[in-house]
């Protein structure tokens, strides 16, 4: 009896076009199976940080393995409560924080008023409001320094139109 894994095919098609077609299938099963192999990896990474978070989880047996989807639910459900509840203790932490800035900034505020106040009633000659004293005038630039760099532009050369001549340096 003549089996079908047993006789040759004969195609009927061009061997280019089934070398192609060939090649394709063998490429898009390869491509499917890589992913599907490192989606495996990636989950099984994430159930190791999910019970290194819960150190009372037992480790991977042949029973947890069956149990894999329930308890990592429920393991992701205690990890995420946790988060929240450390980022609400952040939230208040921060909020505290923020009022000794500005509880702070307003004593700053004060005392710098204070100061002020002080300094105008110990010199009461000098006018507050007094211009600031001139600054000297800046010196003229020396023949051995450099002139200013041109300003830079990021944009390309334009492109010659269709038919001009070209420029080879020769």
């Amino acid at each position: 009896m003549d089996t079908p894994s047993s006789r040759s095919r004969q195609y009927s098609s061009p061997p280019h076009a089934l070398i192609w077609s060939f090649r394709k299938s063998r490429d898009n099963w390869k491509r499917k199976y890589l992913d599907v192999k490192a989606d495996l990896k990636r989950a099984r990474r994430r159930l190791d940080r999910l019970d290194r978070v819960k150190p009372s989880s037992p480790g991977p047996t042949a029973e947890a393995a069956t149990t894999t989807a329930s308890c990592s639910t429920a393991a992701l459900g205690a990890f995420l409560s946790k988060e929240l509840l450390d980022l609400r203790q952040q939230l208040q932490v921060n909020r505290e924080l923020l009022e000794q800035g500005q509880e702070q900034t307003r004593l700053l505020v004060e005392l710098t008023q204070r100061l002020q106040s002080l300094v105008q009633a110990a010199s009461p000659l000098e006018q507050p409001d007094a211009p600031l004293p001139a600054q000297p005038p800046r010196q003229p630039l020396q023949a051995d320094t450099p002139p200013p760099l041109r300003p830079f532009s990021h944009q390309a050369p334009a492109e010659p139109k269709k038919g001009a001549p070209r420029y080879h340096g020769h």
